[in-house]
This record gives C-alpha cells, sequence and structure tokens, in this order.
C-alpha cells in the first residue's frame, strides 16, 4: 500500500510542477490570462493522461501475464493428474504392496505440489526442475 501512495505522491508533484513550468513559460512568452489558462490545462492534462496511460498498460499487461499463467498451471495440472492416474492404475497391475505404497506416497505428494505449491508461486518464479 506504502507504494501506491508514494506513486500517487510522485504523479501529483509532476504533474503540478509540469503546470507550473508551463505557467512560466507561458507567461514569459507573452500569452494572455485566458489563452495562458487554456494551454496551460490542456498541456498538463495531456501529461497527466500520458502517465494514465503508462499505468494502464503496465497493469493490463500484469493482468494478462497472470492469466496465461493461471491457465498453464490449469493445464499442466489436468495432464500431471492424467498421467498419474495411469501410473497408479499400471501399479497396481504389477506392482507389490511396497512398491505400491512407494507409488501412492509419490502421487500424494505430486498431488500436494499441485494444490499447494504451484499455485502460490509469485508469477515471475517457476517450480523448480
Amino acid at each position: 500500500m506504502r507504494s501506491v501512495w508514494f506513486k500517487t505522491l510522485v504523479t501529483l508533484l509532476a504533474v503540478s510542477l509540469v503546470g507550473i513550468l508551463l505557467d512560466r513559460l507561458l507567461v514569459r512568452d507573452g500569452f494572455n490570462r485566458a489563452d495562458l489558462v487554456i494551454a496551460s490545462n490542456v498541456i498538463t492534462g495531456l501529461f497527466a493522461s500520458l502517465l494514465v496511460y503508462r499505468v494502464s498498460s503496465r497493469q493490463q499487461q500484469q493482468q494478462e501475464s497472470e492469466q496465461a499463467r493461471l491457465v498453464m498451471v490449469m493445464e499442466a495440472n489436468h495432464h500431471i493428474r492424467n498421467a498419474l492416474q495411469s501410473i497408479s492404475l499400471m501399479a497396481q497391475m504389477n506392482a507389490d504392496e511396497k512398491q505400491m505404497e512407494m507409488i501412492r506416497e509419490s502421487i500424494r505428494r505430486v498431488d500436494w505440489v499441485l494444490r499447494e505449491v504451484i499455485p502460490k508461486l509469485p508469477a515471475n518464479q517457476s517450480p523448480p526442475e
């Protein structure tokens, strides 16, 4: 939350500074009062809108990246669970009880990773090899 307030304060200062500098520049160039106010407001508005555009586009890119990551996790989850089901069925046909318990424990660990670990990873971190 501190970061949001900091960015808000920086934006306020930047837009205000641009407005003040434009006012001084336009007064120095001899604009009349009405033209000065209009030109200053239009240019300050353009500057502020560019800042908003930049922030909004960055946020949209982050949301799209997160959505793509979630789709990838869901697809991986689906394929891994299908593979585990096949492994479990094959093991039941060919394994003794000790091997079956090792396979069940491995399946439980993979299932735990799919449910608990992968969905909680930050967007820029991939699971360990």
